[in-house]
């Protein structure tokens, strides 16, 4: 992992620290976001996993055609949930411009393979 990565990855971390109605009371507290940002972190993980799989298959002189596509669909079905989940974290602010997860969810559209 580089550094651009822990720089995303804190941005993301940051973006997603709210806080609710009562003073001092953070978002991770409640158990439904928690398994929500869990989910997300798993899908994450899993696509980074995927997507080294398939570059180590090249790595070994093999063709990665496979595991190539596998993780291209995989990573864009779960870029597209975890842009969800984060709309659904923020609520109505999710679909405000002034945030940042409302440009996230646009994007995520953009790698979803539709089934044919």
């Amino acid at each position: 992992m580089n550094s651009r990565d822990r720089k995303e990855e804190k941005h993301c971390l940051q973006t997603l620290h709210l806080t609710s109605k009562k003073k001092y009371d953070c978002v991770f507290q409640h158990q439904a976001v928690a398994f929500m940002l869990a989910e997300m972190a798993i899908m994450v993980e899993t696509s980074r996993l995927l997507t080294q799989r398939s570059a180590w298959e090249i790595d070994q002189g093999r063709r990665n055609t496979y595991f190539a596509s596998i993780a291209k669909a995989y990573a864009g079905d779960a870029a597209n949930k975890c842009a969800t989940d984060a709309v659904q974290i923020h609520g109505g602010n999710g679909f405000n411009s002034d945030y940042p997860v409302e440009k996230l969810m646009r994007d995520a559209k953009i790698f979803q393979v539709s089934p044919v």
